[in-house]
């Protein structure tokens, strides 16, 4: 009889937090929405009402799309140092960057997590076209793996809007006599021509 008052004691407090854990779990998600469409208010160019478009592509990084009348928002979660890096990047119709948001972030503090803030570095991936490369960004002090990262999505975001999704996709490199040009046609995710 003594053991069983601590019993029905647990159950029912197991019980009220089984239940309120239910209630605010709708709550967050509510909220999570909400924050989503506020800075998606600013990421996207010009602003103003968005459409989400499903991503059916093959790069895993990529997990979302929202595409406004001016330009669209490319929602990633790319691996960092430490854990994942989950951003958005803001683009105008053409893939040139207008906007990088870092939403969260759990770098090393005083380190990788610093390029969540850094304005030097979130401001040297703007109006950038996909091609960025380690020599073109302000890289954070310290955290070349999370600001290597965080570029490698921007490139990557600007690459699928200026394809419109898919499309033709061109590439320069420097070669053994001289500059090479590649261009690829993408429907969806599969190629369907390549032209050197």
């Amino acid at each position: 009889k003594k053991l069983l008052i601590p019993v029905v004691v647990i159950l029912v407090c197991a019980l009220i937090l089984g239940g309120m854990n239910a209630a605010l779990t709708g709550a967050a998600d509510s909220n999570r929405r909400e924050q989503l469409n506020t800075i998606l208010e600013y990421v996207i160019p010009g602003g103003g009402e968005y459409e989400v478009e499903e991503y059916s592509g093959s790069d895993e990084s990529i997990v979302g799309v929202y595409r406004g009348e001016n330009g669209a928002a490319v929602e990633m979660v790319v691996g960092g140092f430490a854990d994942d890096i989950h951003l958005l990047v803001g683009l105008l119709n053409d893939g040139t960057v207008y906007s990088v948001s870092v939403l969260d972030s759990h770098e090393t503090y005083g380190l990788g997590q610093e390029a969540k803030g850094d304005w030097d570095f979130l401001a040297s991936l703007l109006n950038s076209n996909g091609e960025l490369t380690a020599g073109d960004i302000d890289a954070v002090t310290g955290a070349t793996i999370t600001s290597s990262a965080i570029m490698s999505a921007v490139n990557t975001a600007s690459k699928y809007i200026a394809s419109g999704g898919g499309g033709v996709l061109t590439g320069t490199a420097d070669g053994f006599g001289g500059p090479i040009t590649v261009e690829v046609t993408m429907d969806g995710d599969t190629i369907t021509s390549v032209v050197v």
